[in-house]
Protein backbone atom coordinates (compact mmCIF):
# COMPACT_ATOMS: atom_id res chain seq x y z
CA UNK A 1 0.00 0.00 0.00
CA UNK A 2 1.34 3.15 -0.90
CA UNK A 3 0.72 6.53 1.40
CA UNK A 4 1.55 9.98 1.10
CA UNK A 5 1.77 10.65 4.92
CA UNK A 6 3.97 8.09 6.01
CA UNK A 7 6.85 7.20 3.09
CA UNK A 8 8.11 4.03 4.69
CA UNK A 9 11.15 3.70 2.23
CA UNK A 10 11.96 7.17 3.26
CA UNK A 11 12.23 6.19 6.84
CA UNK A 12 13.96 3.52 6.09
CA UNK A 13 16.68 4.48 4.07
CA UNK A 14 17.09 8.04 6.15
CA UNK A 15 17.92 5.24 8.98
CA UNK A 16 19.92 3.76 7.20
CA UNK A 17 21.87 6.24 6.17
CA UNK A 18 22.16 7.73 9.95
CA UNK A 19 23.47 4.63 11.10
CA UNK A 20 26.20 4.42 8.12
CA UNK A 21 26.95 8.39 8.62
CA UNK A 22 27.99 7.07 12.91
CA UNK A 23 30.15 4.67 11.84
CA UNK A 24 31.81 6.55 9.18
CA UNK A 25 32.43 9.49 12.29
CA UNK A 26 33.77 6.48 14.15
CA UNK A 27 35.99 5.47 11.30
CA UNK A 28 37.71 8.89 10.68
CA UNK A 29 37.90 9.58 14.26
CA UNK A 30 40.34 6.39 14.46
CA UNK A 31 41.96 7.06 11.13
CA UNK A 32 42.95 10.24 12.18
CA UNK A 33 44.02 9.84 16.15
CA UNK A 34 45.34 6.41 15.40
CA UNK A 35 43.29 5.18 18.23
CA UNK A 36 40.66 2.97 18.78
CA UNK A 37 40.22 3.93 22.41
CA UNK A 38 40.88 7.53 22.23
CA UNK A 39 38.74 7.94 25.54
CA UNK A 40 37.20 6.72 28.15
CA UNK A 41 33.63 6.11 26.66
CA UNK A 42 34.97 3.91 23.63
CA UNK A 43 35.95 1.27 26.31
CA UNK A 44 36.73 2.27 29.86
CA UNK A 45 38.74 -1.44 30.89
CA UNK A 46 41.36 -0.55 28.30
CA UNK A 47 41.02 2.88 28.39
CA UNK A 48 41.95 2.67 32.27
CA UNK A 49 45.11 0.28 31.92
CA UNK A 50 46.88 2.15 28.86
CA UNK A 51 46.47 5.32 30.96
CA UNK A 52 47.94 4.00 34.38
CA UNK A 53 50.49 2.37 32.17
CA UNK A 54 51.12 5.61 30.15
CA UNK A 55 52.16 6.77 34.30
CA UNK A 56 53.94 4.00 34.85
CA UNK A 57 55.88 4.87 32.18
CA UNK A 58 56.55 8.19 33.21
CA UNK A 59 57.87 7.00 36.54
CA UNK A 60 60.32 4.60 34.77
CA UNK A 61 61.74 7.40 32.78
CA UNK A 62 62.45 9.56 35.62
CA UNK A 63 64.14 6.42 36.99
CA UNK A 64 66.20 6.04 33.67
CA UNK A 65 66.68 9.86 34.28
CA UNK A 66 68.31 8.92 37.61
CA UNK A 67 70.26 5.55 36.75
CA UNK A 68 72.15 7.52 34.14
CA UNK A 69 72.81 10.71 37.14
CA UNK A 70 74.30 7.48 39.17
CA UNK A 71 75.93 6.02 36.24
CA UNK A 72 77.55 9.31 35.50
CA UNK A 73 78.79 9.97 39.09
CA UNK A 74 80.21 6.30 39.47
CA UNK A 75 82.00 6.67 35.85
CA UNK A 76 83.48 10.26 37.21
CA UNK A 77 84.67 8.13 40.51
CA UNK A 78 86.16 5.16 38.15
CA UNK A 79 88.23 7.72 36.17
CA UNK A 80 89.55 9.34 39.20
CA UNK A 81 90.62 5.72 40.57
CA UNK A 82 92.21 4.69 37.62
CA UNK A 83 94.43 8.27 37.32
CA UNK A 84 94.64 7.09 41.26
CA UNK A 85 96.11 3.76 40.27
CA UNK A 86 98.36 5.23 37.74
CA UNK A 87 99.83 7.75 39.75
CA UNK A 88 100.42 5.10 42.88
CA UNK A 89 102.75 3.08 40.57
CA UNK A 90 104.42 6.19 39.35
CA UNK A 91 105.09 6.89 43.25
CA UNK A 92 106.16 3.23 44.25
CA UNK A 93 108.75 3.60 41.19
CA UNK A 94 110.18 6.81 42.27
CA UNK A 95 110.20 4.95 45.90
CA UNK A 96 112.25 1.78 44.59
CA UNK A 97 114.82 4.40 42.82
CA UNK A 98 115.10 5.98 45.86
CA UNK A 99 116.84 2.94 47.35
CA UNK A 100 120.06 3.68 45.39
CA UNK A 101 122.42 4.83 47.39
CA UNK A 102 123.99 7.47 45.21
CA UNK A 103 120.32 9.68 44.50
CA UNK A 104 119.81 12.74 45.69
CA UNK A 105 116.82 11.76 48.58
CA UNK A 106 115.58 15.49 48.76
CA UNK A 107 114.87 15.71 45.07
CA UNK A 108 112.97 12.70 45.02
CA UNK A 109 110.91 13.77 47.93
CA UNK A 110 110.07 16.97 45.64
CA UNK A 111 108.73 14.52 43.36
CA UNK A 112 107.13 12.32 45.63
CA UNK A 113 105.65 15.52 46.93
CA UNK A 114 103.64 16.72 43.36
CA UNK A 115 102.77 13.17 43.11
CA UNK A 116 100.83 13.02 46.32
CA UNK A 117 99.25 16.76 45.82
CA UNK A 118 98.20 15.23 42.28
CA UNK A 119 96.23 12.34 44.37
CA UNK A 120 94.77 14.67 46.60
CA UNK A 121 93.53 16.87 43.65
CA UNK A 122 92.54 13.96 41.71
CA UNK A 123 90.66 13.02 45.08
CA UNK A 124 89.00 15.97 45.63
CA UNK A 125 87.95 16.84 42.05
CA UNK A 126 86.34 13.59 41.35
CA UNK A 127 82.74 14.88 41.87
CA UNK A 128 79.87 14.81 39.97
CA UNK A 129 76.51 16.71 40.90
CA UNK A 130 78.23 17.29 44.22
CA UNK A 131 78.70 13.67 45.00
CA UNK A 132 82.44 12.55 45.38
CA UNK A 133 82.69 8.92 46.00
CA UNK A 134 86.75 9.31 46.37
CA UNK A 135 87.15 12.02 49.13
CA UNK A 136 84.75 12.78 52.61
CA UNK A 137 84.28 15.48 54.92
CA UNK A 138 83.18 13.07 58.11
CA UNK A 139 84.78 14.18 61.49
CA UNK A 140 84.51 10.52 62.46
CA UNK A 141 86.85 7.48 60.92
CA UNK A 142 85.17 5.60 58.40
CA UNK A 143 86.09 2.39 60.28
CA UNK A 144 84.58 3.02 63.24
CA UNK A 145 81.01 3.93 62.11
CA UNK A 146 78.55 2.79 59.63
CA UNK A 147 78.45 2.32 55.94
CA UNK A 148 78.16 5.99 54.47
CA UNK A 149 75.96 5.09 51.67
CA UNK A 150 74.67 7.20 48.30
CA UNK A 151 71.51 5.89 46.64
CA UNK A 152 70.87 5.27 42.63
CA UNK A 153 67.02 4.88 41.94
CA UNK A 154 67.01 1.64 40.01
CA UNK A 155 63.52 0.66 38.98
CA UNK A 156 59.59 1.52 39.74
CA UNK A 157 57.65 -1.30 40.89
CA UNK A 158 53.71 -1.76 40.55
CA UNK A 159 52.49 -4.67 42.96
CA UNK A 160 49.65 -6.38 42.23
CA UNK A 161 47.69 -4.72 44.71
CA UNK A 162 48.14 -1.90 42.70
CA UNK A 163 51.21 -0.14 45.62
CA UNK A 164 54.06 1.40 43.94
CA UNK A 165 57.33 1.88 45.11
CA UNK A 166 60.32 3.01 43.91
CA UNK A 167 63.81 0.81 44.83
CA UNK A 168 67.13 1.97 45.51
CA UNK A 169 70.39 0.73 44.72
CA UNK A 170 72.59 1.37 47.16
CA UNK A 171 76.46 2.38 47.28
CA UNK A 172 78.39 1.88 50.31
CA UNK A 173 81.07 4.80 49.77
CA UNK A 174 83.49 3.34 52.61
CA UNK A 175 84.99 0.96 50.14
CA UNK A 176 85.75 3.95 47.51
CA UNK A 177 87.01 6.59 49.70
CA UNK A 178 90.47 7.65 49.55
CA UNK A 179 90.36 10.58 52.17
CA UNK A 180 88.43 11.24 54.67
CA UNK A 181 88.71 14.45 57.22
CA UNK A 182 88.14 11.90 60.62
CA UNK A 183 90.30 9.21 58.90
CA UNK A 184 89.58 5.75 57.36
CA UNK A 185 90.31 6.33 53.78
CA UNK A 186 91.77 3.75 51.54
CA UNK A 187 95.27 5.94 51.65
CA UNK A 188 95.11 6.66 55.41
CA UNK A 189 96.57 4.68 58.43
CA UNK A 190 94.88 2.17 59.85
CA UNK A 191 96.35 3.04 63.61
CA UNK A 192 93.52 5.32 64.40
CA UNK A 193 90.67 3.41 63.63
CA UNK A 194 88.84 0.85 65.36
CA UNK A 195 90.20 -2.41 65.43
CA UNK A 196 90.55 -6.34 66.51
CA UNK A 197 91.63 -5.03 70.45
CA UNK A 198 90.65 -7.33 72.72
CA UNK A 199 88.55 -8.93 70.36
CA UNK A 200 85.46 -7.97 72.81
CA UNK A 201 87.18 -10.23 75.78
CA UNK A 202 86.72 -13.37 73.24
CA UNK A 203 89.09 -15.92 75.13
CA UNK A 204 89.80 -19.56 74.43
CA UNK A 205 89.38 -22.37 76.70
CA UNK A 206 88.64 -25.94 77.54
CA UNK A 207 85.38 -26.88 78.91
CA UNK A 208 83.96 -31.01 79.11
CA UNK A 209 80.79 -32.07 79.05
CA UNK A 210 80.23 -33.87 82.67
CA UNK A 211 80.12 -37.70 82.68
CA UNK A 212 76.64 -39.25 83.24
CA UNK A 213 77.18 -39.79 87.15
CA UNK A 214 74.54 -41.16 90.55
CA UNK A 215 76.08 -39.95 93.86
CA UNK A 216 74.74 -42.59 97.08
CA UNK A 217 75.38 -42.31 100.57
CA UNK A 218 77.09 -45.37 102.37
CA UNK A 219 74.60 -46.44 104.38
CA UNK A 220 77.31 -48.39 106.83
CA UNK A 221 79.67 -51.47 107.48
CA UNK A 222 78.54 -54.28 106.28
CA UNK A 223 80.19 -58.10 106.10
CA UNK A 224 79.25 -60.45 103.70
CA UNK A 225 79.06 -63.86 104.50
CA UNK A 226 79.31 -66.86 102.06
CA UNK A 227 75.52 -66.80 101.10
CA UNK A 228 75.33 -62.80 100.91
CA UNK A 229 74.68 -60.89 97.80
CA UNK A 230 73.71 -57.69 96.09
CA UNK A 231 72.61 -57.62 92.63
CA UNK A 232 71.50 -54.96 90.58
CA UNK A 233 71.04 -53.90 86.95
CA UNK A 234 72.75 -51.12 85.94
CA UNK A 235 71.62 -49.06 82.80
CA UNK A 236 74.64 -46.74 81.19
CA UNK A 237 74.18 -43.94 78.38
CA UNK A 238 70.20 -43.65 78.35
CA UNK A 239 69.12 -40.93 76.38
CA UNK A 240 66.26 -39.26 74.01
CA UNK A 241 67.52 -41.37 71.06
CA UNK A 242 68.39 -44.62 73.06
CA UNK A 243 66.83 -46.83 76.26
CA UNK A 244 70.70 -47.50 77.57
CA UNK A 245 72.76 -50.85 77.72
CA UNK A 246 71.94 -52.89 80.85
CA UNK A 247 74.43 -54.89 82.79
CA UNK A 248 73.74 -57.13 85.41
CA UNK A 249 76.02 -56.60 88.41
CA UNK A 250 76.72 -58.96 91.14
CA UNK A 251 78.60 -58.12 94.76
CA UNK A 252 79.50 -60.86 96.79
CA UNK A 253 81.99 -62.60 99.67
CA UNK A 254 84.40 -63.80 96.91
CA UNK A 255 84.02 -60.18 94.73
CA UNK A 256 85.02 -58.00 97.89
CA UNK A 257 88.19 -60.18 98.60
CA UNK A 258 89.06 -60.11 95.64
CA UNK A 259 88.79 -55.97 95.51
CA UNK A 260 89.82 -55.30 99.17
CA UNK A 261 92.00 -58.70 100.08
CA UNK A 262 91.63 -61.67 102.18
CA UNK A 263 92.20 -59.45 105.21
CA UNK A 264 89.21 -57.86 105.10
CA UNK A 265 87.44 -61.10 105.60
CA UNK A 266 84.24 -60.21 103.27
CA UNK A 267 83.95 -56.98 105.12
CA UNK A 268 83.12 -53.25 103.80
CA UNK A 269 83.56 -50.58 105.71
CA UNK A 270 84.13 -47.44 104.25
CA UNK A 271 82.44 -45.21 101.20
CA UNK A 272 86.63 -45.98 99.41
CA UNK A 273 86.04 -49.88 99.98
CA UNK A 274 82.37 -49.79 98.85
CA UNK A 275 83.70 -48.09 95.41
CA UNK A 276 86.42 -50.72 95.06
CA UNK A 277 84.45 -53.62 95.26
CA UNK A 278 82.06 -52.06 92.60
CA UNK A 279 84.71 -51.21 90.34
CA UNK A 280 85.81 -55.26 90.46
CA UNK A 281 82.00 -55.89 90.09
CA UNK A 282 81.58 -53.65 86.85
CA UNK A 283 85.29 -55.63 85.58
CA UNK A 284 83.58 -58.66 85.72
CA UNK A 285 80.42 -58.19 84.02
CA UNK A 286 82.17 -55.93 81.19
CA UNK A 287 80.26 -52.92 82.65
CA UNK A 288 81.98 -49.27 81.34
CA UNK A 289 81.44 -47.50 84.94
CA UNK A 290 84.02 -46.75 86.90
CA UNK A 291 83.02 -45.84 91.46
CA UNK A 292 84.78 -43.60 93.66
CA UNK A 293 84.47 -43.33 97.41
CA UNK A 294 84.64 -40.55 99.97
CA UNK A 295 82.67 -38.16 102.27
CA UNK A 296 80.63 -40.81 103.21
CA UNK A 297 79.02 -41.23 99.92
CA UNK A 298 80.19 -42.93 96.79
CA UNK A 299 79.26 -42.34 93.25
CA UNK A 300 78.79 -44.47 90.09
CA UNK A 301 80.52 -42.42 86.66
CA UNK A 302 79.88 -43.97 83.02
CA UNK A 303 82.77 -44.25 81.14
CA UNK A 304 80.97 -44.23 78.12
CA UNK A 305 82.20 -47.11 76.65
CA UNK A 306 78.75 -48.16 75.31
CA UNK A 307 78.85 -46.31 71.74
CA UNK A 308 75.53 -44.91 72.28
CA UNK A 309 75.37 -40.66 72.76
CA UNK A 310 74.08 -40.60 76.09
CA UNK A 311 75.93 -40.44 78.80
CA UNK A 312 73.96 -41.41 81.93
CA UNK A 313 73.65 -43.69 85.31
CA UNK A 314 70.53 -45.90 86.34
CA UNK A 315 70.53 -48.36 89.03
CA UNK A 316 67.37 -50.71 89.35
CA UNK A 317 66.09 -54.14 90.47
CA UNK A 318 68.48 -53.96 93.77
CA UNK A 319 67.98 -57.31 95.27
CA UNK A 320 70.03 -57.67 98.90
CA UNK A 321 71.13 -59.89 101.71
CA UNK A 322 72.68 -57.33 103.39
CA UNK A 323 70.58 -54.99 104.76
CA UNK A 324 67.72 -53.20 103.11
CA UNK A 325 69.80 -50.19 101.93
CA UNK A 326 72.59 -52.33 100.08
CA UNK A 327 74.81 -50.32 101.50
CA UNK A 328 73.09 -47.09 99.85
CA UNK A 329 72.42 -48.65 96.37
CA UNK A 330 68.94 -49.68 96.93
CA UNK A 331 68.15 -46.15 98.65
CA UNK A 332 67.25 -42.87 96.16
CA UNK A 333 70.56 -40.89 94.63
CA UNK A 334 71.47 -38.07 96.33
CA UNK A 335 72.12 -36.25 93.10
CA UNK A 336 72.19 -37.49 89.71
CA UNK A 337 73.82 -36.11 86.46
CA UNK A 338 72.84 -36.87 82.90
CA UNK A 339 73.75 -36.00 79.30
CA UNK A 340 75.34 -32.59 79.64
CA UNK A 341 76.78 -31.07 76.92
CA UNK A 342 79.92 -28.94 76.44
CA UNK A 343 79.80 -25.21 76.55
CA UNK A 344 81.88 -21.95 77.30
CA UNK A 345 80.56 -18.44 78.32
CA UNK A 346 82.39 -14.90 78.37
CA UNK A 347 81.29 -11.39 78.85
CA UNK A 348 81.18 -9.47 75.85
CA UNK A 349 83.42 -6.25 76.46
CA UNK A 350 84.11 -3.26 73.88
CA UNK A 351 83.45 -3.42 70.49
CA UNK A 352 85.85 -4.26 67.90
CA UNK A 353 86.32 -4.15 64.02
CA UNK A 354 87.63 -6.62 61.98
CA UNK A 355 89.45 -4.24 59.35
CA UNK A 356 90.07 -5.19 56.12
CA UNK A 357 92.71 -7.39 54.78
CA UNK A 358 93.00 -8.19 58.66
CA UNK A 359 91.57 -11.46 60.62
CA UNK A 360 90.90 -13.56 63.61
CA UNK A 361 91.11 -17.37 64.21
CA UNK A 362 90.93 -20.06 66.79
CA UNK A 363 91.02 -23.97 66.72
CA UNK A 364 87.64 -25.89 67.69
CA UNK A 365 87.29 -29.57 68.45
CA UNK A 366 84.42 -31.44 70.34
CA UNK A 367 85.73 -34.77 72.50
CA UNK A 368 88.46 -37.11 69.46
CA UNK A 369 87.99 -35.33 66.82
CA UNK A 370 90.09 -33.17 64.85
CA UNK A 371 91.05 -29.92 65.55
CA UNK A 372 89.29 -27.04 62.68
CA UNK A 373 90.58 -23.97 62.42
CA UNK A 374 87.77 -21.18 62.20
CA UNK A 375 88.37 -17.78 60.76
CA UNK A 376 86.26 -14.34 61.30
CA UNK A 377 87.32 -11.81 58.50
CA UNK A 378 85.45 -8.65 57.65
CA UNK A 379 83.63 -10.66 54.99
CA UNK A 380 82.50 -13.15 57.36
CA UNK A 381 81.73 -9.95 59.44
CA UNK A 382 79.30 -8.24 56.96
CA UNK A 383 77.57 -11.14 55.58
CA UNK A 384 76.54 -11.98 58.99
CA UNK A 385 75.49 -8.50 60.05
CA UNK A 386 74.73 -6.91 57.00
CA UNK A 387 77.32 -4.58 54.41
CA UNK A 388 76.23 -1.86 56.60
CA UNK A 389 78.24 -2.82 59.87
CA UNK A 390 81.17 -2.17 58.26
CA UNK A 391 83.19 -5.18 60.22
CA UNK A 392 81.93 -3.42 63.47
CA UNK A 393 81.22 -6.16 66.15
CA UNK A 394 79.45 -3.92 68.35
CA UNK A 395 77.46 -5.90 71.10
CA UNK A 396 77.10 -10.07 72.58
CA UNK A 397 74.04 -10.60 69.83
CA UNK A 398 76.63 -9.43 66.71
CA UNK A 399 79.18 -11.78 67.96
CA UNK A 400 77.26 -14.53 68.56
CA UNK A 401 75.92 -14.02 64.92
CA UNK A 402 79.34 -13.80 63.57
CA UNK A 403 80.40 -16.87 65.18
CA UNK A 404 77.81 -18.71 64.60
CA UNK A 405 78.31 -17.73 60.62
CA UNK A 406 82.14 -18.36 60.81
CA UNK A 407 81.76 -21.90 62.88
CA UNK A 408 78.73 -23.17 60.82
CA UNK A 409 81.19 -25.77 58.45
CA UNK A 410 82.39 -27.03 61.36
CA UNK A 411 79.70 -27.40 64.08
CA UNK A 412 80.48 -24.42 66.40
CA UNK A 413 77.29 -22.42 67.51
CA UNK A 414 76.57 -19.50 69.59
CA UNK A 415 74.27 -17.45 71.69
CA UNK A 416 73.80 -14.29 73.33
CA UNK A 417 72.19 -13.00 76.73
CA UNK A 418 72.32 -10.37 79.46
CA UNK A 419 75.65 -9.35 77.64
CA UNK A 420 77.62 -12.55 77.61
CA UNK A 421 78.23 -15.52 74.04
CA UNK A 422 78.27 -18.62 75.08
CA UNK A 423 79.63 -21.46 72.63
CA UNK A 424 78.65 -24.94 72.30
CA UNK A 425 78.72 -27.93 69.71
CA UNK A 426 76.25 -28.75 67.63
CA UNK A 427 74.29 -31.48 69.16
CA UNK A 428 73.23 -32.72 65.62
CA UNK A 429 76.69 -33.22 64.39
CA UNK A 430 78.44 -33.89 67.66
CA UNK A 431 75.70 -35.92 69.58
CA UNK A 432 77.83 -37.82 72.11
CA UNK A 433 76.87 -36.38 75.93
CA UNK A 434 79.57 -35.71 78.33
CA UNK A 435 82.60 -35.17 76.10
CA UNK A 436 85.16 -32.14 76.02
CA UNK A 437 85.13 -29.12 74.18
CA UNK A 438 88.47 -26.89 72.96
CA UNK A 439 88.14 -23.79 72.03
CA UNK A 440 92.35 -22.34 71.50
CA UNK A 441 93.36 -18.78 72.55
CA UNK A 442 92.25 -16.51 69.50
CA UNK A 443 95.39 -15.77 66.97
CA UNK A 444 95.25 -11.80 65.25
CA UNK A 445 95.99 -11.57 61.68
CA UNK A 446 96.94 -8.04 61.39
CA UNK A 447 99.72 -8.25 58.26
CA UNK A 448 96.90 -6.22 56.39
CA UNK A 449 97.18 -2.82 58.66
CA UNK A 450 98.79 0.45 57.52
CA UNK A 451 100.65 1.95 60.27
CA UNK A 452 100.79 5.37 57.95
CA UNK A 453 99.03 7.93 56.18
CA UNK A 454 100.12 8.01 52.36
CA UNK A 455 100.19 11.70 52.51
CA UNK A 456 102.82 11.87 55.17
CA UNK A 457 105.72 9.63 53.22
CA UNK A 458 109.05 11.40 53.36
CA UNK A 459 111.87 9.49 52.61
CA UNK A 460 114.48 12.19 53.15
CA UNK A 461 114.98 11.93 57.10
CA UNK A 462 118.21 9.52 57.96
CA UNK A 463 117.61 6.36 58.83
CA UNK A 464 114.10 6.00 56.75
CA UNK A 465 113.22 2.39 55.74
CA UNK A 466 112.18 2.84 52.23
CA UNK A 467 110.83 -0.80 52.04
CA UNK A 468 108.77 -0.09 54.46
CA UNK A 469 107.18 2.52 52.66
CA UNK A 470 107.16 0.56 49.83
CA UNK A 471 105.47 -2.45 51.64
CA UNK A 472 102.79 -0.24 53.04
CA UNK A 473 102.30 1.08 49.88
CA UNK A 474 101.67 -1.82 48.14
CA UNK A 475 98.66 -2.44 50.52
CA UNK A 476 97.27 0.83 49.70
CA UNK A 477 97.38 -0.17 45.57
CA UNK A 478 96.14 -2.83 46.66
CA UNK A 479 93.02 -1.67 48.70
CA UNK A 480 92.35 1.44 45.48
CA UNK A 481 93.06 -1.72 43.22
CA UNK A 482 89.94 -3.62 44.86
CA UNK A 483 87.65 -0.35 44.94
CA UNK A 484 88.37 0.61 41.32
CA UNK A 485 86.87 -3.03 41.04
CA UNK A 486 83.97 -2.46 43.18
CA UNK A 487 83.24 0.87 40.79
CA UNK A 488 83.51 -1.40 37.55
CA UNK A 489 80.88 -3.88 39.04
CA UNK A 490 78.81 -1.13 39.55
CA UNK A 491 78.87 -0.02 36.12
CA UNK A 492 78.13 -3.05 34.75
CA UNK A 493 74.97 -3.02 37.19
CA UNK A 494 73.73 0.34 36.38
CA UNK A 495 74.30 -0.10 32.54
CA UNK A 496 71.94 -3.44 32.89
CA UNK A 497 69.40 -1.63 34.63
CA UNK A 498 69.08 1.05 32.34
CA UNK A 499 69.20 -1.62 29.46
CA UNK A 500 66.68 -3.09 31.22
CA UNK A 501 64.58 0.38 32.24
CA UNK A 502 64.68 1.35 28.31
CA UNK A 503 63.82 -1.78 27.33
CA UNK A 504 60.77 -2.14 29.32
CA UNK A 505 59.51 1.42 28.62
CA UNK A 506 59.60 0.43 25.26
CA UNK A 507 57.12 -3.38 26.18
CA UNK A 508 55.25 -0.72 27.89
CA UNK A 509 54.67 1.33 24.82
CA UNK A 510 53.91 -2.02 22.77
CA UNK A 511 51.40 -2.91 25.63
CA UNK A 512 49.71 -0.14 25.70
CA UNK A 513 49.30 0.26 21.49
CA UNK A 514 47.64 -3.09 21.32
CA UNK A 515 44.99 -2.13 23.85
CA UNK A 516 44.10 1.52 22.29
CA UNK A 517 46.14 1.61 18.42
CA UNK A 518 44.14 1.49 15.66
CA UNK A 519 44.57 -1.31 13.04
CA UNK A 520 45.27 1.26 10.08
CA UNK A 521 44.68 -0.98 7.43
CA UNK A 522 41.33 -2.40 8.73
CA UNK A 523 40.61 1.11 9.67
CA UNK A 524 41.08 2.90 5.87
CA UNK A 525 39.56 -0.59 4.20
CA UNK A 526 36.09 0.23 6.68
CA UNK A 527 36.95 4.13 5.33
CA UNK A 528 36.34 3.25 1.62
CA UNK A 529 33.76 0.71 2.50
CA UNK A 530 31.44 3.27 4.74
CA UNK A 531 32.22 5.83 1.76
CA UNK A 532 30.42 3.69 -0.92
CA UNK A 533 27.45 2.36 1.77
CA UNK A 534 27.32 6.52 2.48
CA UNK A 535 26.32 7.19 -1.26
CA UNK A 536 24.35 4.74 -1.87
CA UNK A 537 22.14 5.10 1.16
CA UNK A 538 21.68 8.68 -0.32
CA UNK A 539 20.50 7.23 -3.39
CA UNK A 540 18.19 4.96 -1.69
CA UNK A 541 16.68 7.91 0.13
CA UNK A 542 16.57 9.98 -3.16
CA UNK A 543 14.90 7.32 -4.72
CA UNK A 544 12.12 7.05 -2.11
CA UNK A 545 11.51 10.58 -2.26
CA UNK A 546 10.62 10.41 -5.48
CA UNK A 547 7.75 7.98 -4.59
CA UNK A 548 5.23 10.66 -3.86
CA UNK A 549 5.65 12.29 -7.03
CA UNK A 550 4.73 9.39 -8.95
CA UNK A 551 1.47 8.82 -6.62
CA UNK A 552 0.93 12.84 -7.29
CA UNK A 553 1.51 11.73 -11.28
CA UNK A 554 -2.18 9.49 -11.26
CA UNK A 555 -4.38 12.00 -10.18
CA UNK A 556 -3.42 13.91 -13.31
Amino acid sequence: MSSIKTNLSAMAALKMLASVNSKLTTTQQHVSSGLKVAKASDNATYWSIATTMRSDKGATSAVYDALGLGAATVDTAYAGMTSVIDTLSAFKAKLIAAKEGSVDRWKIQGELDQLKQQVTNIASSASFNGVNMLSYGQSENLKTTDAVTTAVPSAFVRSANGSVSVEDSAIDMTKTILFNTGGGGLLQTDNDALGLGNLGGFTGSTTSGQAGHQDHAFTGAQTFGASDSISFDLTLDADSQSSGRSYSITIDRSVVISALGAASNGRISTSQNMADVLNRAFQAAGAPATASGGGGGFAIATQQGTGLTGSSVATSNVVSTVGSSALGLADAPTASVANVYADTSYTFGSRFAVPEGQSFSFDFAVGGSAQATVTVDRGTVDAALGAGANGIIASADDMASVLNAAGQRVGLQATASGGAVTLTADNNRYPKAGVGMSLSAATKNTGGAVDFNFADIDITAAGTDIDYYISGLDLMQSRVTAAAATLGSLQSRIGMQSNFASSLMDTIDRGVGRLVDADMESESSKLAAQQTQQQLAVQSLSIANQAPQRLLSLFR
